[in-house]
């Protein structure tokens, strides 16, 4: 028995008396990171009879732009007044007993309690900058201890001097004990703190 299959453009207007149209497939997004973990699965088609040119499906891998989840982190305090207090202390919770002293007298010498403030240790946070820090604690005055600026991607900052970095008042300081063993840094540290105009 003979086949009726025929690939002659003659024969094939004899039934299809409309005009065939070739659509391109639509482009295929594949995120990046699905690139290397995603496996074909083995298909068999059947041949069709008649076969028209297809275009092939183009492919086009797009970077993975799902948002990371913000950075949370730990603090001490209720944060009331829009404050926080960044201290940098590996061996301690929040510094030496000498340290914790001085920290004490800073705050009180500003008029904050412990409900006006966050407080936390960046050796606990290992990795943090500055914007992860701004975007955990919107529109805060940020006194930082002991941080180095590069650490928190902030490049060259002066010390004891406030500066506003988006809209964010910041002062960057020595560590605690450092700090406690130099008085010039210290004075300098309170003319600078009382400049500051804390929210009520």
């Amino acid at each position: 028995m003979d086949t009726q299959t025929s690939t002659d453009p003659a024969t094939l207007s004899l039934f299809f008396t409309e005009e065939i149209f070739l659509v391109e497939e639509p482009t295929l997004v594949v995120p990046l990171q699905s690139v290397g973990a995603h496996r074909e699965p083995d298909l068999q088609v059947a041949k069709p009879e008649f076969v028209v040119p297809q275009a092939e499906a183009k492919v086009v891998i797009a970077p993975d732009t799902a948002a990371k989840p913000a950075r949370s982190f730990s603090f001490v305090g209720k944060n009331a007044r829009n404050v926080v207090i960044l201290v940098n202390d590996e061996t301690h919770e929040i510094g030496s007993e000498a340290g914790r002293e001085l920290l004490r007298k800073i705050v009180k010498s500003v008029n904050l309690s412990g409900n006006d403030f966050a407080l936390l240790n960046h050796a606990r946070n290992a990795g943090a900058t500055f914007n992860e820090y701004t975007a955990f604690f919107p529109g805060c005055h940020f006194i930082i201890f002991g941080v180095p600026a590069s650490s928190l991607g902030l490049g060259d900052f002066p010390l004891h001097r406030s500066a506003e970095l988006g809209g964010q008042t910041v002062v960057l300081t020595a560590g605690l004990d450092a700090l406690n063993a130099d008085a010039m840094a210290k004075k300098e540290l309170w003319g600078t703190l009382q400049k500051l105009n804390f929210p009520a």
